[in-house]
């Protein structure tokens, strides 16, 4: 053993390919969105619910205060249609947000058109170039979907401070 010598090394062998961890990676990506489109789904039913509560204490507050709503005078007339106007467009805009919508997701005759014996036999690479193609589709459709989602609870939340601010000015015209 005396005359071998080692051969000097590169650093260490690469194990394996780096598949897998950018597979892990839109994995992740993916969840995230999943998630996202969860939240913003769920901010449109609060939106909805919040935005009927103020309304109807909007017009609790006229009945309780005035014999005729029609006799407001104009400062609260205003701000009474302002608010309700913005209750009734965040509530809509909620409505939007939490609607059904298709998000680009494998198809079932795609999922078993790879479930074939004949895929069966795919290297591993392959499968996993196809599965991460898959993901990536997906993930594409949620981060467009959710994009215009955000935007619409966006506009949502500015309706109701909108609604907010003028239910504070009816409520400080009727104090004074």
């Amino acid at each position: 053993m005396q005359g071998v010598r080692a051969e000097p090394s590169e650093g260490p062998p690469d194990e394996s390919p780096g598949g897998p961890l950018w597979g892990d990676l839109l994995r992740e990506a993916l969840a995230e969105e999943r998630a996202r489109k969860d939240s913003l789904e769920r901010r449109g039913g609060v939106m909805v619910t919040a935005s009927a509560f103020l309304s109807a204490f909007v017009l609790s507050l006229l009945t309780f205060t005035f014999d005729n709503i029609s006799e407001l005078p104009r400062v609260e007339t205003w701000a009474v249609w302002v608010a309700l106007g913005g209750f009734l467009l965040a509530a809509a805009l909620g409505l939007v947000v939490s609607w059904p919508v298709g998000y680009s997701e494998p198809t079932v005759a795609w999922l078993e058109k790879i479930n074939e014996q004949s895929h069966w036999d795919d290297s591993h690479k392959t499968a996993a170039h196809r599965v991460n193609q898959s993901r990536l589709m997906t993930l594409r459709s949620y981060r467009r979907v959710n994009g215009t989602k955000a935007g619409v609870v966006t506009a949502a939340l500015f309706a109701e401070t909108v609604g907010i601010a003028s239910l504070a000015v009816l409520i400080l015209a009727l104090i004074y």
